[in-house]
């Protein structure tokens, strides 16, 4: 049995810096209905939230620490 894809977004911290991130992306489903992340995509990061769908995020904790301008749509990208 194959499994279904789900078109998420995930929020996360990496450990290389304190600004919260996020991540478009296909992931499985298990048997039980939820997105299982694979341990790779994972991988020296702490996942705060799994979203479903594409999540137009407006500001993030951390956006003024940098005071940086940022194009969150041209940051964003869906990974198939």
């Amino acid at each position: 049995m194959n499994a279904i894809n789900e078109l998420v977004t995930v929020l996360y911290y990496d450990e290389q810096d304190l600004q919260l991130k996020h991540h478009y992306g296909n992931f499985p489903r298990n048997q039980n209905g939820r997105v299982t992340l694979p341990n790779d995509f994972k991988d020296d990061k702490q996942v705060i939230a799994v979203c479903a769908g594409i999540v137009n995020i407006m500001n993030k904790l951390g956006d003024r620490v940098y005071g940086e301008s940022i194009d969150y749509q041209k940051e964003a990208q869906i990974h198939y």
